[in-house]
C-alpha cells in the first residue's frame, strides 16, 4: 500500500506540484480513504519526501555510474556535471513545476538534498583525487574544492529547471564543464 500512495502521489505531484496538490486529491486518486495515508505517512510533507527519495535514487543511480566509469579524470568530471545537469533536467521534465516551486518550498527541497549532497561531495571529491593521481588537475585542497564546485552545480540548477531547449542546455553544460576543468586563465 504505501508504494501504491508514492506511485499515486508521483503523479499527482508531477502534475499539479507540490503545493496544489492535496491529501484528499492523493486519497481520491487511490479510491482510499484519506486516514489511509495518514497511517503510512504523519502529513503531506513526509510523503513528498517518499516521492523524492525515489527520484533522488534514480538520479543517484545514473552519478555512480559516472563515478565508475574507467575513464580519464577529465573526462569523468565532463560525464558527471553533464549526467547531473541531465537529473536536473529530467526532473523538470517530468515535474514542470518544480522550476515555479523551486524557491517558494526551498526549505523543503534542501532539506530532501542533504543527503545526495553529502554523495555529490563524496563523488566529486573522488574524482578530483583521482585526477590529481593521474596528473591532470591541480587542487590543493580537494574536500574545499568539491564544495565549491557542488556550490556552483546547485546555483545553476534553477535555470536548466527553466530552460526547455535540450540542444541549449548541452551546450550550456559543455561550456559549465570547460570553464571548471580549463578555468579562465589564458596558458
Amino acid at each position: 500500500m504505501r508504494n501504491e500512495i508514492i506511485a499515486a502521489s508521483r503523479e499527482l505531484f508531477a502534475r499539479y506540484g507540490f503545493k496544489k496538490t492535496a491529501m484528499d486529491d492523493i486519497a481520491r486518486a487511490l479510491g482510499k480513504a484519506k486516514s489511509s495515508i495518514y497511517y503510512y505517512f504523519s502529513d503531506k510533507e513526509e510523503l513528498f519526501q517518499a516521492v523524492a527519495d525515489v527520484e533522488i535514487g534514480k538520479g543517484k543511480e545514473e552519478l555512480v555510474k559516472v563515478a565508475a566509469m574507467q575513464a580519464p579524470a577529465r573526462e569523468k568530471f565532463a560525464a558527471y556535471v553533464m549526467a547531473r545537469m541531465s537529473v536536473i533536467q529530467s526532473l523538470a521534465s517530468y515535474y514542470p513545476t518544480l522550476a515555479e516551486e523551486y524557491f517558494e518550498n526551498y526549505r523543503l527541497i534542501e532539506k530532501l538534498r542533504a543527503e545526495i549532497d553529502r554523495e555529490e561531495l563524496s563523488i566529486i571529491g573522488s574524482i578530483l583525487k583521482d585526477g590529481v593521481r593521474q596528473n591532470l588537475f591541480s587542487v590543493q585542497n580537494v574536500s574545499l574544492t568539491a564544495s565549491n564546485i557542488l556550490k556552483v552545480l546547485k546555483g545553476m540548477e534553477y535555470s536548466y529547471l527553466k530552460e526547455k531547449d535540450s540542444r541549449k542546455l548541452k551546450k550550456e553544460i559543455n561550456n559549465l564543464a570547460a570553464i571548471l576543468l580549463d578555468g579562465l586563465l589564458k596558458r
